[in-house]
C-alpha cells in the first residue's frame, strides 16, 4: 500500500479497504475461501493450533466471520472433503477429538467381520458429520464433526424397536422464562458433551461400519477387511439413541428426587424450603432456573460428576439469543438467524431497505400452471418457509399468522407466494433486534380493569382469542395469546377446521382452542410451582359467544356445534375459565386471524415485542 501508516492487519486505510472488498466478493462469487489467494494479505497457517482472519479491521487469534464472509467457508460433506480442504488440519484435529471422546466413553468394541455374532446380519452404515458452530455473536466457536449411524439403514424389530422421545414445547420453555423472571430465578445452561453416549444400549445388538479414517483392518483367506464395531452405548443416528439418553437422565432426575411434569414430561422440578430448581429439557440442552447458591451447587456438581459437560450461563439455546438482566428481566431474540437468513435469500441492495410492515399476503393462490411451477422450483420455498416457521413459533408472534398462511401452499407455491416469503423476511430483518421481554411482572391489560382480581391473583394470567369469519375461506383463521408475570408464553394462528355459519360460532370455537391452550399452562405452571386458582380471565371481542359459553342449552343455531366446541362452555361452568368482552382495538390476538392495516399492526405488536 502506498499510505506510510498502513497496517493492512490492523487497520485498513481506505484504499485497502477498497480492495480487499473487491477481492472478497469476486471471492465469494467463485465460491472459494477469501484467503486462498496466494497473494492475499491474511494470515493463514493451518498448521497452527490458531490463525488470523482480518474481518471488520481486527486481528483475531481465533477466526472470526461476518455473515457474508462465513457463507465462503465451506462444511465439508465427506470425509474425502477434509481431506482436500484448507482447513484439513482443523476438521483432523476436531475428529481425533471425537474418536478419543466415543473411546473413553467405552461406545462400541471392535469385532471381526467374521464373528459368528454377526452372520446373518448386515452392518449398519456409518459416517462423519461436519459442522462449523457459530456462537451468538457471530464468531466461530469450533470446529465440529460427528460420527454418526445412517439410521436409515437399521431394520425395525432386528436394531430398534422403540425411537420416541419427548422434547420441549415451545410454550413450556416461554412460561419457564416468565416463571424465572416472576419468581426471581437465575438462569444457566447444562451442555452435556456426547450425550447420546452416556446411555447404555438396549437388548438389540448393532454391528456398523467403522468411519473414514479409523479403520482396524484384519486379512482373511488373503484378503484385507475392516473391521466392525458393535454398539454398547447408544450413538448419534441410531433411531433409538434419542431415546435412550432421555430413559437415563430422566432416571438420575428422578434418583435425586426430582419431580417430573405430567404435562410436559421434558420439565422436572425439585424444591425445599425456600430453595428451587426447575429443568427444560431439549435433548441434550438443559435450562436451569434455580434459587440458592448452595442448593443448585450441590446438583450442578453431582449432574457434571454423572454426565461430563460443562455449566454457563444461560445466553444461547436453539439459535436464540437469550439474556437475563440482574433485575432478573430476561430478553430473547433471533436477530442473528434473521440475518443469516437474509443473507442467503435477499439480493444485496434489497437487505437494506426497510419493511416495517408484512404485506402482499391477501390474495395468495395456488400456482396456475407448469410453467409457473417450473419457476418456483428453482428456488427452496419450502427451506425458508420452515425457517421463518421456526422463528414465528419460537420468538416471533407477529409473524404467525403469515407463516401460517404460506405453510398452507407447501404443495403447490405459486411466485405470488414466493415474493410473499421474502417480504416477509424483509420485514424480519427490519424489525429483526425486536424482541420477546419477560419482565416478571404482572399486570392488568387495557379492556380488562373490571377483572383486575381475578389477574393479579393468579399472577398476571390472562389470554385472548379471535377469530375471522366472512372472508373468502370457508375455515375462517382463529388465534389467541395467553400472558403470565405480564409476558406472553403462548400464541397460535391457525386455520379453524369447523365450516362456521356465523361469526358467533366462528368465535365460540375460537375460544374453546384457547381453554385447551389454558389448561395446558394452567398445569405446567403447577408443575413448575405456580398455582392458578380459580377463573382464568380469557379475553373474547364477541358478546354472543360469550353469551352462549354461560347458557346451557341447544337452540336452532347451536344444534349443529360440533362437541369439540363446546369445550369453552364447560370450562365456563366449572368456573375454570371466565370469558370476558374486551373491544376489538384491544383484543390482542387480533393479528392472528387476517392482515391488520399498518397503524393498526403496529399497535398490535407494540403488545407481544419490545
Amino acid at each position: 500500500c502506498s499510505e506510510s501508516d498502513c497496517t493492512f492487519h490492523a487497520d485498513h486505510c481506505g484504499i485497502c479497504k477498497d480492495e480487499y472488498g473487491r477481492n472478497l466478493q469476486q471471492t465469494n462469487s467463485s465460491n472459494q475461501l477469501p484467503y486462498e489467494d496466494p497473494e492475499s494479505t491474511l494470515d493463514l497457517d493451518p498448521m497452527e493450533s490458531s490463525f488470523s482472519i482480518v474481518i471488520d479491521d481486527v486481528v483475531k487469534q481465533t477466526i472470526r466471520v461476518n455473515l457474508v464472509d462465513f457463507q465462503a467457508i465451506p462444511e465439508p460433506n465427506s470425509y474425502a472433503d477434509t481431506q482436500k480442504s484448507p482447513l484439513k488440519a482443523r476438521w483432523d484435529e476436531s475428529m481425533r477429538e471425537e474418536w478419543e471422546a466415543l473411546l473413553k466413553n467405552d461406545t462400541f468394541e471392535t469385532i471381526s467381520r467374521f464373528d459368528k455374532r454377526v452372520r446373518g446380519r448386515k452392518p449398519t452404515k456409518s459416517r462423519w458429520v461436519y459442522k462449523i458452530k457459530i456462537a451468538r455473536d457471530g464468531t466461530i466457536e469450533r470446529f465440529k464433526s460427528r460420527f454418526v449411524v445412517c439410521g436409515y439403514s437399521q431394520q425395525y424389530g432386528v436394531d430398534y424397536d422403540r425411537s420416541f422421545s419427548a422434547t420441549l414445547r415451545a410454550t413450556s420453555f416461554r412460561t419457564l422464562l416468565a416463571i424465572a423472571a416472576g419468581k426471581r430465578l437465575r438462569l444457566m445452561h447444562f451442555d452435556v458433551s456426547n450425550a447420546f453416549t452416556q446411555a447404555n444400549m438396549d437388548e438389540h445388538e448393532v454391528y456398523i461400519e467403522p468411519p473414514k479414517g479409523k479403520e482396524t483392518y484384519e486379512t482373511v483367506k488373503g484378503k484385507t477387511f475392516s473391521k466392525l464395531l458393535l454398539l454398547k452405548r447408544a450413538l448419534y443416528g441410531t433411531k433409538q439413541a434419542s431415546r435412550l439418553w432421555q430413559n437415563t437422565l430422566c432416571e438420575f432426575l428422578q434418583s435425586y428426587h426430582f419431580e417430573r411434569s405430567t404435562a410436559d414430561p421434558c420439565i422436572f422440578r425439585l424444591s425445599s424450603g425456600d430453595n428451587e430448581i426447575i429443568l427444560g429439557i431439549y435433548v441434550d440442552d438443559i435450562i436451569v432456573a434455580y434459587r440458592g447458591n448452595a442448593f443448585f451447587s450441590k446438583f450442578q456438581a453431582a449432574f457434571f460428576g454423572r454426565f461430563p459437560g460443562k455449566p454457563e450461563k444461560l445466553s444461547w439455546f436453539l439459535g436464540m439469543a437469550i439474556d437475563q438482566h440482574e433485575d432478573y428481566t430476561i430478553h430473547l431474540n433471533h436477530e442473528l438467524a434473521i440475518s443469516k437468513l437474509a443473507e442467503k435469500w435477499i439480493p444485496n441492495n434489497y437487505v437494506t431497505r426497510d419493511c416495517p410492515t408484512p404485506t402482499a399476503f391477501v390474495k395468495l393462490e395456488k400456482a396456475l400452471d407448469d410453467m409457473e411451477r417450473a419457476k418456483v422450483k428453482q428456488t427452496d420455498y419450502a427451506s425458508l418457509v420452515g425457517a421463518l416457521l421456526y422463528i414465528s413459533v419460537m420468538s416471533r408472534p407477529d409473524i404467525a399468522m403469515h407463516t401460517s398462511l404460506l405453510a398452507k401452499f407447501l404443495s403447490d407455491p405459486s411466485i405470488e407466494c414466493v415474493d410473499a416469503a421474502i417480504i416477509l423476511l424483509q420485514y424480519l430483518h427490519s424489525t429483526r433486534k425486536k424482541r420477546l421481554y419477560y419482565s416478571g411482572k404482572s399486570h392488568v391489560p387495557s379492556g380488562l380493569e373490571r377483572n383486575s382480581e381475578d389477574i393479579m391473583g393468579n399472577s398476571g394470567f390472562v389470554a385472548f382469542s379471535d377469530s375471522s369469519w366472512g372472508n373468502k375461506y370457508p375455515y375462517p383463521m382463529f388465534g389467541y395469546s395467553v400472558y403470565l408475570f405480564g409476558s406472553l408464553v403462548s400464541f397460535a394462528s391457525k386455520q379453524l377446521k369447523t365450516v362456521a355459519f356465523s361469526s358467533c360460532e366462528a368465535e365460540y370455537a375460537a375460544a374453546s382452542f384457547a381453554c385447551k391452550e389454558i389448561e395446558f399452562v394452567r398445569q405446567i405452571c403447577r408443575d413448575m410451582g405456580v398455582h392458578l386458582h380459580g377463573r382464568l380471565v380469557l379475553g373474547v371481542d364477541n358478546t354472543a359467544s360469550i353469551d352462549l359459553a354461560h347458557d346451557v342449552g341447544v337452540s336452532g343455531r347451536t344444534k349443529h356445534y360440533d362437541r369439540a366446541i363446546h369445550y369453552l362452555r364447560d370450562l365456563t361452568q366449572l368456573r375454570r375459565v371466565l370469558p370476558t368482552y374486551v373491544n376489538t382495538h384491544q383484543q390482542r390476538a387480533d393479528g392472528y386471524t387476517k392482515a391488520l392495516d399498518k397503524s393498526t399492526f403496529n399497535k398490535w405488536v407494540a403488545h407481544l415485542l419490545s
